[in-house]
């Protein structure tokens, strides 16, 4: 008999604390601001949540728009046959005037007389005079140029193709072949033009 009264016991201090918890828990989230005397939550913290969710459904939906623009333009004949994309690639370097390496360069230009240098560079065989004469100089590049080319449907249709995988199957952005290059697709997307032919 002892041990049932102590069972009933037991279970009527649980229950008596739980549903105080329970009660606790309904009061502080029907009135926070009246328990601890400012927000619950962090007004700040829920406004920046608030703010990233905006953000993620705007570029979900500018990336749903920007592949049906796509998909239609693969649909439709172009005219002549030429693309009406131009795929322009920035150049990699911003070029920074306040930057040392550009002040220098000024002030080499000042220390020119009649257009040679004052410590002229050999210019026999110049490649063995550098620091690392092994390796090349690619002296037909411009890095200030930027990259320009069509693309053709099938190059279109797998950076469509890329973008999706992307999105909804949760690649990890896999570069793909584009204008002889492999760039990721939102790289890629991020320097396209319509050129409107």
């Amino acid at each position: 008999m002892k041990w049932i009264a102590s069972t009933l016991f037991v279970i009527m201090f649980t229950l008596g604390y739980y549903t105080r918890l329970v009660a606790g828990f309904r009061l502080a989230l029907s009135q926070p601001e009246d328990l601890y005397g400012s927000s619950y939550l962090d007004r700040n913290v829920l406004r920046d949540y608030r703010y990233q969710i905006k953000q993620r459904k705007l570029e979900d939906e500018q990336l749903d728009e920007t592949i049906r623009a796509l998909s239609t333009l693969l649909i439709i004949p172009w005219p002549n046959g030429e693309s009406p994309f131009i795929y322009i690639e920035n150049p990699k370097k911003p070029l920074d005037l306040e930057s040392p390496k550009f002040i220098e360069e000024e002030e080499a230009e000042v220390d020119r007389v009649d257009g040679n240098e004052i410590n002229p560079v050999p210019s026999k065989r110049m490649r063995y005079y550098r620091k690392y004469p092994w390796k090349r100089e690619h002296l037909g590049y411009d890095p200030e140029n930027p990259f320009v080319c069509y693309p053709s449907k099938p190059e279109i249709h797998n950076l469509i193709m890329a973008l999706y995988n992307t999105r909804y199957n949760g690649s990890k952005n896999p570069p793909i072949n584009f204008c002889s290059r492999k760039r990721p697709a939102h790289t890629i997307l991020t320097n396209m033009h319509y050129g409107g032919r």
